[in-house]
């Protein structure tokens, strides 16, 4: 629902509750400004939560966590990055790209790929 729609139904509510209350029109709208964001703040940190689950895709599925690589392979990713953080972005990307291959593997990958693109 379009957060305009939210507005008119949340100030129509406490435009109702205020005049069955007996406050003034400009205390109902002062309260309408206060009751909004509240619960769109609500609202959106219910959403965050995750109480709408997705179905599970393992195709979708990627590893969590920086992978470990043997020592050999990080050597030589680091000595062609010299960055340790540029090293674990690469083989971190290749492995969401390609769930299920091994650290190793991904670390490969990513050697030859920086090699390709040097040769270029």
């Amino acid at each position: 629902m379009p957060d305009w729609l939210w507005a008119v139904l949340i100030g129509g509510c406490v435009g109702v509750v205020a005049g069955l209350l007996g406050m003034p029109m400009f205390v109902a709208h002062g309260l309408c400004f206060l009751v909004y964001p509240l619960l769109m703040n609500w609202w959106s940190n219910r959403k965050r939560k995750a109480y709408f689950h997705l179905p599970y895709n393992p195709k979708n599925k990627a590893p969590r966590g920086k992978p470990r690589i043997p020592p050999d392979l990080a050597k030589e990713l680091l000595a062609l990055t010299r960055d340790p953080h540029t090293a674990n972005r690469l083989v971190s990307k290749i492995a969401r790209d390609h769930p299920g291959m091994s650290p190793g593997w991904c670390a490969e990958k990513a050697i030859s790929d920086l090699l390709r693109d040097r040769r270029r």
